[in-house]
């Protein structure tokens, strides 16, 4: 009929072919009918998923679909949704707890074996007592008697360069069994706060690059008599770097991140050629940081934690 009622015999009427679409209109309205229509059938989004949907079905099935995506907890990175557990737990950014007893810092798995724990057993050098390394200052004092007050000086100064050396060695021996994490860390020493120029060793940032970390001591006293950074030499042309420069107190604790150059998400460009190839700050630590960290030979300690992308 000329109403377009199914069944009738003439008009060129038409029903969609939607899913339980019951609307009934001329061939000429079928195609703007279909884009409006609510059973109108559209194609998952999620790469990989070949399900047809009605608009109303779409948010339901995309938060089931097996194919869609989901950002890590730990990293942000946007992962299949059935390899996410399998990432989460494999992930470099997760954090896990130190396994030594008693300890209750949390690093990143990737660089879960850079921890230098305070918590770990050491033998006294003067009486073979075993000590957890952060009580190893207190003990020295409490028993300075038993230790033979004339040797003390010498005997302390020799197992702090002790630790300080092993220290240094280990997180050298590490940086360098984690090649794919692209993460240096190191400390380096200064003479004290006092005028000069202390570099720490030569570090490799992959693509020709080669760096040295630098803490520049003034003579004046006004502020920003300082300056904490890097050097980079070599044949790259650009590397980019996320990188933090911190001081460290008597017992090797971050006392004061002093600089940051890019971030995780968003590391710098750097080069040979950008700032005559010197990347850092200028400023003055403030005398209760200098009382907290000059030890008892007058030297002073820095961290730098370097990631190459």
């Amino acid at each position: 009929d000329k109403e377009g009622r199914p069944g009738g015999g003439g008009g060129g009427a038409a029903a969609p072919q939607g899913l339980g679409c019951m609307e009934v209109m001329s061939v000429g309205e079928l195609a703007a009918h279909l884009k409006v229509c609510e059973f109108a059938t559209v194609e998952c989004a999620n790469v990989g998923c070949q399900a047809l949907l009605i608009p109303k079905d779409v948010l339901g099935h995309a938060a089931t679909c097996e194919h869609r995506v989901a950002p890590c907890t730990h990293c942000s990175k946007q992962v299949g949704w059935k390899s996410i557990e399998a990432h989460q737990n494999l992930c470099p950014k997760a954090t896990v707890k130190c396994a030594t007893k008693g300890c209750k810092e949390e690093v990143e798995k990737g660089l879960g074996s850079l921890h230098v724990c305070q918590h770990q057993e050491m033998s006294c050098p003067a009486c073979e007592e075993t000590l957890l390394r952060k009580d190893v200052p207190a003990h020295w004092q409490t028993h300075a008697e038993a230790h033979e007050l004339a040797e003390i000086p010498a005997k302390m100064e020799e197992m702090k360069r002790k630790i300080s050396d092993l220290e240094d060695k280990e997180l050298s021996e590490k940086r360098h069994a984690h090649p794919s994490t692209k993460t240096l860390v190191f400390n380096w020493r200064a003479e004290g706060w006092g005028p000069g120029y202390y570099a720490s060793e030569s570090f490799d940032l992959g693509g020709g690059g080669v760096a040295d970390c630098v803490l520049k001591c003034g003579d004046a006293p006004e502020v920003f008599s300082h300056f904490i950074g890097f050097d980079i030499v070599g044949e790259h042309k650009t590397l980019r770097v996320h990188a933090t420069m911190s001081v460290l107190d008597k017992e090797d604790r971050t006392l004061r991140q002093v600089y940051e150059i890019g971030t995780a998400a968003a590391p710098k460009e750097v080069s040979p050629e950008g700032n005559d190839g010197y990347y850092g700050i200028d400023f003055t630590p403030t005398k209760a940081e200098q009382d907290a960290s000059v030890r008892p030979d007058g030297s002073v300690r820095l961290r730098a934690v370097v990631r190459v992308f």
